[in-house]
C-alpha cells in the first residue's frame, strides 16, 4: 500500500543538516527530473529574482522566498516529515508515532512535491517554494513535467 499527501504550501527551513544528496533520496528514478526541476528553480531564482516572484506566485511580503530557492541545492536538509507544516503534518504528528507506527508511516507514506516528484517522510529535503501550477523557464508546466515521470516513481514505490 502507498499512502500519497499533497505537499503543504508552509514549510520550516532547517537550521542545520547536510545539504541537499539526490542520491539519498527514495525513488532514484526520479533523480534525473528532479535535477532538471532544482536547476531551473535555481537559476530563475538566482539570475532573474523579480521575474522570480512573479513566476512562481511569490508574494511581494515574502522575497526571502525566492532567496530561499536560489540556495536550494546547499540548504540545509532535514526529514521531509519536518520540512512539511500545516494542519495534515500536525494530524499526523511523527514524532508522536510508537516506532513500529513510525517505521510503517515511513515505508508507506509519500508526499508529492513539485520539486522532488515524490519524497519519504524521511528523505532529507530543503524548504522550498514552488506550486505545481507554475510554469518553470525550461521546463514548462510543473504539472505536465511530474505528469511524465510519475508512473515509473509510483510502481518503484509500490514495489511487488
Amino acid at each position: 500500500m502507498l499512502i500519497l499527501l499533497p505537499p503543504s504550501e508552509g514549510k520550516t527551513a532547517a537550521v542545520r543538516g547536510n545539504p541537499l544528496a539526490l542520491d539519498d533520496l527514495r525513488l532514484p528514478g526520479l533523480n534525473p527530473a528532479r535535477a532538471k526541476v532544482i536547476d531551473a528553480l535555481v537559476e530563475l531564482c538566482t539570475t532573474r529574482p523579480d521575474e522570480a516572484v512573479d513566476i512562481l506566485g511569490i508574494p511581494k511580503t515574502q522575497p526571502e522566498l525566492v532567496t530561499l530557492n536560489a540556495g536550494l541545492a546547499d540548504a540545509p536538509t532535514a526529514r521531509a516529515d519536518r520540512i512539511y507544516t500545516g494542519v495534515l503534518y500536525d494530524a499526523l504528528s511523527p514524532a508522536t508515532l510508537s516506532p513500529a507506527a513510525k517505521r510503517r508511516a515511513t515505508s508507506r507514506v509519500m508526499v508529492t512535491s513539485s520539486v522532488f516528484g515524490l519524497v519519504g517522510l524521511a528523505d532529507r529535503i530543503p524548504a522550498y517554494r514552488l506550486s505545481g501550477d507554475t510554469t518553470l523557464p525550461g521546463i514548462g508546466g510543473v504539472q505536465a513535467h511530474w505528469r511524465s515521470h510519475l508512473g515509473a516513481g509510483v510502481s518503484e514505490a509500490l514495489g511487488d
